[in-house]
């Protein structure tokens, strides 16, 4: 039985995420080289701004977050082009790592796809809203609601200490959504501008 082919999009989604889950292997060799850290970044050690995003603090972090980007990709696929990916990644991490160095308190360390995770998601709500008005608006509601409450107090950022070794950065989150809302306004934009050029 011949499997149905790949298209380019898939085989780049499904090799970002063997990369990670690879480089959440060698988690503790490499993070000390990629993880965030303000005093570093500052130094000249601007490499980090990019490959904080890609570490994890072990495998079953990079696991988590490798199966909720393939989760999206997969449920979202209508939505996610290729190039919405590279300019994702291309920009988002910077968009990200530049508000945790001039908005938060300084960091010693920092890994995840979380943050990133979180815009790709959003991103995916906002951009696809016309297709699937009321779904899309309830997973916008759901998210905002989510971001929300891990702003407050209420909020245990320790809760999966014991799993992946590390707090929940709920501020990597906040900085990824709202650089996923921008793009997804952004993306939406143009294709009503489009649909409305050819009618």
């Amino acid at each position: 039985m011949a499997f149905p082919q790949l298209s380019l999009s898939t085989r780049w989604y499904l090799l970002f995420g063997v990369a990670l889950l690879l480089l959440s292997a060698v988690g503790r060799t490499l993070n000390p080289w990629l993880q965030f850290s303000t005093e570093l970044i500052h130094q000249g050690e601007y490499w980090r701004i990019y490959t904080a995003h890609l570490g994890h603090l072990n495998v079953t972090h990079g696991l988590m977050n490798v199966l909720g980007f393939w989760a999206c990709c997969y449920f979202f696929a209508d939505v996610y082009r290729l190039r919405h990916f590279m300019i994702w990644l291309l920009l988002g991490a910077p968009a990200v790592s530049a508000a945790m160095l001039w908005i938060d308190p300084p960091l010693a360390h920092y890994v995840g796809l979380s943050g990133l995770l979180y815009g790709w998601l959003m991103f995916a709500i906002v951009a696809g809203f016309r297709t699937q008005p009321w779904l899309h608006g309830l997973g916008f509601a759901v998210l905002v609601g989510r971001i929300g409450w891990e702003q407050t107090p209420h909020y245990n950022t320790g809760y999966l200490l014991e799993s992946i070794g590390g707090l929940v950065y709920v501020n990597a989150h906040l900085y990824g959504t709202i650089f996923g809302l921008v793009m997804g306004v952004i993306v939406l934009s143009l294709r009503l501008r489009q649909q409305h050029g050819h009618e």
